[in-house]
């Protein structure tokens, strides 16, 4: 285990690997602010040559900053964008599921239900629902609508059920559903994609896309509302092609899709035009301001590429649309 290092030790160790500081004052506050480890080993490989272990001969300590500082903004607008995508699918999921079991609003603690052949899962579903329900009925000092429906009416629908469901679980539960309220999802969610693309014809939207794409934003959502690193994270999926989407943007059918910018243009299929062109504005914004704040771009470059942006969107800038 590493012994505990002061702060005046710690900008030693980096000053011996070649760093270089413009405050030192203001490197050491960040540190102690930031923590060591968050900040210099998560975002100094970029600068590192690999054959020496140390900093090439003109990085600053500030440069490192900037790269933390665009990974807060990034995964900040991101987030955003993936609540609104949660809210979005919750709520068509819970039109689509009700308008097919209309008449039986506890069906979702019914195995037959299901579409999935996988009992263990099932049951595992309905066990998760039976405790989410009985928490908050017992739950006291909260007179939330999980137990008012209890009192009122005597059964929970649903959708009111959904909002305190995680994205994870709403996810898996969409998964183990039969096949034709999943298309019934994926019908009602391609009004997203035809509003993203300004189009009013598009390829079907197979439920195996949505359900990949979800488990890969779920993944994205943790990662950003726990403020883990971004950069260089491959998520779960390499995600379906879809053509509508991908070819436009010269990416291919053969190439991987597990990256950070492939689950965000995922978003299209969740969220309206005015919401994609938020996150995408401000990730090129971003991208803009890091490039004219380090000089060197080769160190900007590896940066995008670690999370897959392409180069071409810093001048990708997407004009909101008036309602």
């Amino acid at each position: 285990m590493k012994p505990f290092k002061t702060l005046d030790q710690q900008l030693k160790i980096l000053e011996d690997r070649n760093l270089k500081f413009n405050d030192k004052k203001e490197a050491k506050q960040y540190l102690l602010e930031y923590n060591y480890y968050n900040v210099v080993n998560a975002y100094s490989k970029f600068f590192i040559n690999s054959d020496t272990s140390k900093y090439y001969d003109d990085v600053y300590f500030e440069d490192i900053l900037e790269i933390h500082h665009f990974d807060k903004v990034v995964k900040t607008v991101i987030f955003e964008g993936i609540i609104e995508a949660e809210r979005h699918f919750k709520s068509i999921l819970a039109y689509c599921y009700c308008k097919h079991f209309k008449n039986d609003l506890y069906s979702y603690l019914d195995i037959k239900t299901y579409g999935s052949k996988d009992i263990i899962k099932v049951s595992r579903q309905i066990s998760n629902f039976a405790n989410t329900l009985n928490y908050y009925k017992e739950k006291k000092r909260n007179n939330n609508s999980i137990k008012h429906y209890y009192k009122v009416h005597s059964v929970v629908p649903f959708w009111v059920l959904v909002d305190y469901l995680t994205l994870g679980e709403v996810t898996y539960f969409y998964n183990l559903l039969p096949d034709k309220i999943k298309n019934d999802v994926a019908k009602e969610l391609a009004k997203f994609v035809k509003d993203n693309l300004s189009t009013t014809s598009i390829k079907d939207i197979h439920f195996n896309v949505i359900q990949k794409g979800l488990e890969n934003l779920t993944e994205l959502r943790n990662i950003t509302a726990h403020n883990n690193k971004m950069l260089e994270t491959t998520l779960k999926n390499d995600l379906p092609f879809y053509a509508d989407i991908h070819t436009p943007l010269n990416i291919l059918n053969s190439d991987n899709r597990q990256s950070i910018y492939n689950s965000i243009l995922y978003l299209k299929f969740f969220i309206n035009y005015n919401q994609y062109a938020k996150i995408n504005n401000t990730i090129r914004k971003r991208m803009n301001n890091l490039r004219g704040k380090i000089k060197n771009h080769s160190y900007t470059n590896k940066l995008f590429s670690s999370i897959g942006l392409p180069n071409e969107l810093q001048i990708m800038q997407l004009k909101t649309k008036n309602n």
